[in-house]
């Protein structure tokens, strides 16, 4: 949860410097969610691709009258 500025006012020095730091890694931690899920999305269609890719080089299958 992040600290408000109010709140990061009235602590003492080292305090604020230790609360600046976890709502820096909460940032962090939640860009890294929102990261990974572009990369998931990515990676799904990469296999998507290369699954088409394979069927579009395979041979037909011999028991098609073409």
């Amino acid at each position: 949860m992040a600290y408000r500025k109010l709140t990061i006012r009235r602590m003492r020095p080292v305090t604020r410097e230790g609360a600046k730091i976890l709502n820096d890694l909460d940032g962090i931690r939640r860009r890294m969610k929102n990261w990974m899920i572009k990369v998931e999305d990515l990676e799904m269609y990469t296999s998507a691709q290369v699954c088409i890719e394979k069927a579009r080089r395979a041979p037909p299958p011999a028991d098609l009258d073409l």
